[in-house]
């Protein structure tokens, strides 16, 4: 789908000054004209400069009603961190998590980060989405996103604890007694 230089200027600039209705009116145009999805719409409108996107502007700017609109055009379910559209870099490597997180705009950061987005993702400054929250002073954002990271360390860690029970109960070189496998049946 190709959308015009002005079709991506404006739906860029509806997403950063958080004009949701005209947003809204924007993407249904364009992909009636398109003959496309809104998802496609949402896909194509990149800035080509500074790679930013749709949300990545909404994220900067707070705008959580266009996040969750945003979102909410995107597969479901959405792959487990790492989602394209939710991790996208634009031209320093930030995603909408690192905005997102910069400005302190914890209920976006929430947005994000349960759509999948990847807060230990570098931008081109080797900053992590945490790092770029804790430098600017946004503690509720990195009280948040540590304590995400350390629930989703902590489950990782039960899954490898259950993988690992399971497979102790397989193949784990216990003797049975016979080449079989079976148990020796001694005595019968």
């Amino acid at each position: 789908m190709v959308l015009t230089e002005d079709d991506i200027d404006d739906l860029v600039y509806f997403a950063r000054a958080g004009e949701f209705m005209d947003l809204k009116e924007a993407m249904e145009g364009a992909a009636k004209s398109a003959n496309c999805s809104q998802l496609e719409v949402l896909i194509s409108a990149i800035d080509p400069t500074s790679r930013n996107g749709m949300l990545h502007m909404a994220a900067a700017n707070g705008h959580a009603e266009i996040v969750r609109y945003l979102l909410s055009l995107l597969p479901s379910p959405r792959p487990p961190m790492g989602d394209q559209l939710v991790s996208s870099r634009n031209s320093s490597g930030n995603t909408p998590l690192h905005w997102a997180s910069l400005n302190g705009h914890l209920p976006v950061v929430k947005l994000l980060f349960e759509a999948g987005a990847d807060p230990t993702m570098l931008n081109d400054a080797g900053h992590d989405a945490i790092y770029e929250a804790e430098i600017n002073g946004k503690e509720e954002v990195v009280a948040y996103l540590l304590a995400e990271a350390k629930a989703v360390e902590k489950a990782s860690s039960a899954e490898s604890v259950e993988e690992g029970d399971a497979q102790d109960c397989r193949g784990n070189g216990i003797d049975t007694g016979k080449e079989d496998g079976n148990p020796s049946t001694q005595g019968e």
